[in-house]
């Protein structure tokens, strides 16, 4: 596969190296560098690129996988007979690009003017209203993920576009798993922070319950910043690639900083999570959990344990002892400086 450099370049004179007849003549949006504006992920990277005023994403392989087009070809069969508004309509070029003297397939969409996750979540944290109705349409789209058998596999902040009214939409669609592509190997394992440990540590295939936990996180969060907005400055979410959790809390959920603040906002919704999602990370596979909306009253989830205070400890400045090498009396020097006595005439020595 091509360096991601060799294919900065083949964008950067498109002129020349773009295939794609729909999209000979198409602009690039650039950088302030003057390099093409594009988003990287694990497999591909994504630029902008505009033809008669259509905008386009435009998904270039760095890395590829065996049957990658088939693989693509099914997916998009799958999505267009199921009509979900959250997904685009793709279209899959053999040798959409020419890098560096090799072809290159590729995929353009539609380039959707949408915020991306955080970004509505952080224009929003002081409109309760937004945030309610966005945590509903997740739930929502959840539901419809489920009832037409679909998979992302690979739900988090990255990969959740939301327009201006709470619509969401859904993008990057390597992991996504439809029927005819569960049991083939998995090709994403997602964000660490937004997976069940058990996710992360195997090797697993395709299956169309790879969104249950990440669903369950990405809702709890949302619930979260509706009842308490300071959660997105205490946790610094704007500069870390989580909502709420990161896998560290997983590790050890009650005892964590965010199960601790969750658990003391006065909202029984979010105890009921907290409880749903203490059950899932108690099982030894993510295949074994169930969509957390058929679940019913969840038991009382534990109180986290009080938090250690950390003792002061005070630490008296050192004293110097300064000590006279001779004697005061008869003059004569000590034969070791640890000496606390003459060795001459027996005076104490002076400190």
């Amino acid at each position: 596969m091509p360096r991601k450099d060799d294919i900065i370049n083949a964008i950067r004179n498109s002129h020349i190296f773009l295939k794609v007849p729909e999209l000979q003549g198409a602009t690039v949006k650039l950088n302030s560098y003057g390099f093409p504006f594009v988003y990287s992920g694990g497999f591909n990277m994504v630029f902008h690129l505009t033809k008669n005023l259509k905008k386009w994403a435009f998904r270039v392989w760095h890395i590829g996988f065996q049957q990658q087009k088939d693989r693509f070809q099914i997916i998009s069969k799958y999505l267009e007979q199921q009509k979900l508004s959250y997904f685009a309509d793709f279209i899959y070029d053999e040798k959409g690009l020419l890098v560096n003297g090799e072809f290159v397939d590729t995929i353009r969409m539609e380039w959707f003017e949408y915020d991306l996750l955080k970004d509505y979540i952080e224009k929003n944290l002081n409109n309760k209203q937004k945030l309610k109705e966005l945590a509903n349409n997740f739930m929502v789209m959840c539901e419809d993920l489920h009832k037409h058998k679909i998979s992302h596999g690979d739900l988090q902040h990255g990969n959740i576009l939301v327009d201006n009214y709470g619509n969401i939409k859904l993008i990057d669609y390597d992991s996504v798993c439809v029927p005819d592509i569960q049991g083939t190997d998995e090709l994403v394992k997602g964000l660490k922070g937004y997976q069940h440990p058990s996710r992360i540590i195997t090797v697993n295939k395709a299956s169309l319950k790879t969104d249950y936990f990440s669903e369950l996180i990405i809702y709890l969060s949302l619930c979260g910043f509706v009842e308490n907005p300071q959660l997105w400055n205490n946790f610094n979410v704007r500069n870390t690639e989580v909502l709420l959790f990161s896998h560290v809390d997983f590790a050890n959920f009650q005892q964590s900083d965010i199960y601790r603040e969750l658990y003391y906002i006065n909202s029984s919704k979010i105890k009921d999570l907290l409880s749903i999602c203490n059950d899932y990370l108690s099982k030894s596979s993510y295949l074994d959990i169930e969509p957390f909306q058929s679940i019913k009253d969840p038991p009382k989830p534990p109180k986290p344990p009080k938090k250690q205070q950390k003792e002061s400890v005070s630490i008296e400045p050192p004293v110097t002892i300064f000590v006279s090498k001779y004697c005061n009396k008869c003059g004569k020097p000590y034969n070791k400086l640890t000496s606390n006595f003459c060795s001459y005439c027996g005076k104490k020595r002076k400190q």
